[in-house]
């Protein structure tokens, strides 16, 4: 049996509120998006590609990234929030390699899909993913780019720079390690100096 298509987007009942436009080809669903990288990390799709959708678990809420989503009546509310600055350009951005749909546990940093308990370094702070979201060490950093920028930002006289020899490592390890010669061993610190005897019958 062939399956019709219906002019608006199929979804399970009780899951949304559906605010009749008065057209029903333009009807459109009501919900509160994600305030995050939905279309940035499903990536974006030209027409209409009901696919093209990302589900937010902890809103109960789905958002779309195709350009279907920014005609008719509510119109733009079916947008995912990034897809103005993602999609809305006359450059396709290319889809995301992360996992499609995304797992139900896990995080994401720079786009990135991450799986749950996963340790990753930031700098020179350690993070773990623990229930979707990420728990991390609070060293301070050797080079801090919110510093660098800050001192750039000024007239101090100089200009800071990010040495990447340094990246990753804390304060108190730029202390220990980078701030000249190793101190001597104990054992060095206790060597005296050899005594002189002279022969007689040597002149100088």
């Amino acid at each position: 049996m062939t399956k019709r298509l219906d002019s608006r987007r199929s979804f399970p009942k009780g899951l949304y509120s559906v605010k009749d436009s008065g057209s029903a080809k333009w009807n459109r669903i009501i919900r509160s998006l994600y305030q995050g990288s939905s279309c940035r990390i499903r990536g974006c799709c030209t027409g209409r590609d009901d696919d093209c959708s990302f589900t937010i678990v902890s809103r109960g809420a789905v958002c779309y990234c195709d350009q279907y989503c920014t005609s008719g009546s509510p119109g733009p509310v079916d947008c995912c929030t990034d897809y103005w600055d993602v999609c809305n350009h006359a450059v396709e951005p290319t889809r995301s390699e992360e996992p499609w749909p995304p797992p139900a546990w896990g995080c994401y940093k720079d786009g990135r899909y991450y799986g749950e308990g996963t340790i990753i370094k930031d700098n020179c702070n350690s993070c773990k993913c623990f229930n979707s979201l990420w728990k991390c060490s609070t060293d301070v950093c050797l080079v801090r780019q919110d510093l660098i920028q800050h001192i750039n930002s000024g007239d101090f006289g100089w200009k800071a720079d990010n040495y990447s020899q340094f990246w990753g490592m804390t304060v108190e390890e730029g202390f220990k390690k980078r701030l000249g010669t190793f101190p001597p061993s104990h054992s060095l610190l206790n060597m005296r100096e050899a005594p002189v005897s002279y022969d007689s019958g040597f002149c100088h």
